[in-house]
């Protein structure tokens, strides 16, 4: 549910809670409960640290209820906030990714406009920076416009049974072109026996495609891809390995985070924008699996496991 839904109705019923609690308390010793409205109207301004004080009166218990009220305010509170600052600095990183493209776009359509292409080469070569341009913003807004529905739980999971295998080598066929140009040597290892999964089709080719996007982009240097698939009874395990520059081990655990850039030797390039790998964990959560990182100096693997 969202939190500010909760803090909300956390909100709305410990103002019910006081007002109440006021009305039950009025015939009661002014000066034993003088303190407590003094901590419940604190908390009602905002203060979340206040707590009430109980020596053992016969109102312990209703004041612990109290007390652990005020804490679930003060937690909801610090996420909600938490979360805000995340936000803003999600849309700062947005903004960005967007503006670049767009100043380029601007740029070069500005120098076809004043006629700065001399002859028909070079203009066509404008063209053509402007349409990959384009197309990367498209890319990008498709990239947000997924990951939102999947947040929100607007992205339908449909499991299927489907041979792993055949799946598997159709994905990694479509990024053969991608890797003869980069002269990367790929490791395959996949059995030659069909494996049947119980799994959403689509989320399958979307995680995959990903891993092995990601690994292309941020392994080039390397010139290695290494994809692996093994089963163990029930247990399906993928890993997509590379040879890049590694992950900091004090990022590896914010590395899915939505616009989340490791550091600058595994920066984006191209489309990525940070939301690939953010998109691969939301679908593996969706559709119950697993999704870890190995990284070192030397190479980085995505393993991806599957229970069926």
């Amino acid at each position: 549910m969202n939190e500010f839904l909760i803090f909300f109705l956390v909100s709305l019923g410990f103002n019910i809670f006081f007002i109440v609690y006021i009305v039950l308390e009025r015939k009661k010793s002014k000066k034993e409960n003088l303190n407590r409205i003094k901590v419940l109207k604190q908390v009602l301004d905002g203060n979340y640290n206040a707590r009430i004080l109980n020596k053992g009166n016969k109102t312990e218990s209703i004041d612990f209820f109290i007390n652990d009220l005020i804490e679930k305010l003060q937690r909801i509170n610090y996420n909600m906030i938490s979360n805000e600052e995340r936000i803003k600095q999600q849309l700062s990183n947005i903004a960005h990714d967007l503006r670049t493209p767009l100043t380029s776009i601007i740029g070069y359509l500005d120098a076809i406009k004043n006629n700065v292409a001399s002859n028909t080469k070079e203009f066509e070569k404008y063209f053509d920076i402007v349409y990959d341009k384009a197309k990367e913003m498209k890319r990008f807004s498709e990239e947000i416009f997924e990951y939102t529905r999947i947040e929100a739980g607007d992205y339908k999971i449909d499991p299927e049974n489907f041979d792993v295998v055949e799946e598997l080598k159709s994905v990694i066929v479509a990024f053969v072109p991608k890797i003869n140009e980069s002269g990367i040597v790929p490791e395959i290892i996949i059995p030659d026996k069909e494996i049947i999964i119980n799994f959403d089709r689509n989320s399958f080719n979307r995680i995959t495609s990903n891993l092995i996007n990601n690994a292309l982009q941020h392994g080039s240097e390397g010139k290695y891809l290494g994809i692996f698939l093994e089963r163990s009874d029930k247990l399906l395990t993928i890993e997509i390995k590379d040879k890049g520059n590694g992950i900091p081990e004090n990022k590896i655990d914010h590395i899915f985070n939505r616009l989340f850039k490791a550091d600058d030797s595994r920066k984006k390039q191209n489309s990525s924008y940070g939301l690939g790998l953010a998109i691969t964990k939301s679908l593996v959560k969706a559709n119950e699996s697993n999704i870890e990182v190995i990284s070192s100096d030397e190479s980085t693997s995505f393993i991806l496991t599957i229970y069926f």
